[in-house]
């Protein structure tokens, strides 16, 4: 009995120190491991996952929509969008419109526990900026000799570089602040 005391604990203590590690994260501002490439639109002021943000119509009338023409006259604001860097999160929400906990985010995926019923989930997209911790600039880029993670289809970054003007490390400013679960400083 003595023999499977020592490895059950030490599995328990493992369990444990994996589900609270999963907790800390989750409140942590955005981590530089979740920061992927995506597009900026300048007029709307977000990120999107298409290069066209406000293009649902465009596949009725390509041409119109192309040119800026008619009813589509705003929509060449919103098209070939320049790529940006983001951060990306998933949050997860109780499905249920009558559960109290709807649309309140919950910290990771399962069954909703007040409800009882399931989770909806949703990412949540905020453009990054890096700041210079030396001068203070921020820069739209991850700095001199930022990494990539290989093999991502979506270009990730695996380590942020050093201020292009002084050499100093870069902090990553979440622009969207408050939504859960980019939370602030």
């Amino acid at each position: 009995m003595k023999k499977y005391l020592i490895p059950f604990i030490g599995l328990l203590f493992i369990v444990g120190f994996s589900a609270s590690t999963v907790f800390a994260d989750w409140d942590k501002p955005c981590d530089h491991k979740k920061i992927v490439e995506w597009w900026w639109c300048d007029a709307c002021k977000k990120i999107s996952e298409f290069p066209d943000c406000k293009g649902a119509e465009y596949i009725w009338n390509f041409k119109d929509y192309r040119a800026g023409a008619g009813k589509y006259e705003e929509s060449v604001k919103h098209q070939n969008l320049p790529l940006a860097w983001a951060c990306e999160r998933i949050q997860f929400m109780c499905n249920n419109d009558k559960c109290e906990r709807f649309r309140k985010c919950v910290p990771q995926p399962g069954v909703c526990e007040v409800c009882g019923e399931d989770f909806q989930s949703n990412a949540v997209l905020s453009r990054v900026l890096f700041k210079c911790t030396g001068c203070g600039k921020e820069h739209t880029e991850a700095g001199k000799g930022f990494t990539v993670v290989e093999g991502r289809y979506v270009r990730t970054i695996a380590t942020v570089g050093t201020c292009p003007d002084d050499g100093k490390p870069l902090d990553i400013i979440c622009t969207l602040s408050g939504t859960c679960p980019h939370v602030t400083r």
